[in-house]
C-alpha cells in the first residue's frame, strides 16, 4: 500500500473518530437537558389543572423556569411555572399555574415594545416570586420578558407585568427618555 493511501485512510478514521465523539458529547449534554425538561412536564401535569402541554419556553429572569403552556379539561388555557426547588425541600419543584386569560398575551406586549421603536427579538412569560414582583411594583408574579434591539443594534431587556403590561425594568434608557429617570422608580425601592 502506498504512503498516501495509508495518510488518506488515517485522515478519514480520525475524522470518523473526532465525528463521533462530538455527537456522543452533544447527545450527553442534550440528553440530560431533556431529562430534566421531561421531570418538568411530568410535574406540571401532576401539579396543575393542565390536561395536555402543547407548549414550552425557558424564562431565565428569575431564575432557570420551564414554562409550560397547555389546556385543562375544560378547555382553558394555562401556564405552568416549573422551578427548581430549594434544597432540603421533600419535592424536587416548585409549580406556580396561572389561567392565561389572566395574562397579557405576548404579541400585545411586543406591539408595546415595538411603539418605542425597539425590534423585539424575543418574548419570553415567567414567574417572579413575591419579594421580586414588589420590588417591581408588580401586580402578580407573572412578567414578559422581552428582548429587543434599538436602532443601533443595542440589546437590550425589558420586563413588562403580566396582568396590567405596565412596564417595570428596562436595561437601558428608551428613546427619548431620560437614563436617570428610568432608575429613579427601581432605585427608590
Amino acid at each position: 500500500m502506498s504512503a498516501w493511501k495509508i495518510w488518506l485512510t488515517t485522515a478519514v478514521l480520525v475524522l470518523l473518530l473526532g465525528a463521533v465523539a462530538l455527537f456522543f458529547a452533544v447527545w450527553n449534554n442534550m440528553d440530560s437537558e431533556w431529562r430534566q425538561e421531561t421531570a418538568a412536564a411530568q410535574y406540571a401535569l401532576d401539579h396543575t389543572p393542565i390536561d395536555r402541554i402543547d407548549g414550552h419556553d425557558l424564562f431565565t429572569g428569575a431564575g432557570v423556569q420551564e414554562v409550560f403552556t397547555g389546556e385543562d379539561v375544560f378547555g382553558r388555557r394555562w401556564y405552568a411555572f416549573v422551578m427548581p426547588a430549594p434544597r432540603g425541600a421533600a419535592a424536587p419543584f416548585v409549580v406556580k399555574s396561572v389561567q392565561a386569560d389572566q395574562v397579557m398575551p405576548g404579541d400585545e406586549i411586543a406591539r408595546r415594545v415595538a411603539k418605542n421603536h425597539l425590534h423585539v427579538t424575543s418574548v419570553h412569560v415567567g414567574y417572579v416570586d413575591a419579594q421580586s414582583a414588589s420590588a417591581f411594583h408588580a401586580d402578580s408574579g407573572v412578567v414578559w420578558e422581552v428582548e429587543a434591539t434599538d436602532t443601533s443594534q443595542r440589546r437590550m431587556f425589558l420586563y413588562y407585568d403580566g396582568h396590567s403590561g405596565q412596564l417595570l425594568w428596562t436595561s437601558g434608557p428608551l428613546q427619548g427618555q431620560d437614563p436617570g429617570e428610568l432608575w429613579k422608580e427601581v432605585l427608590s425601592t
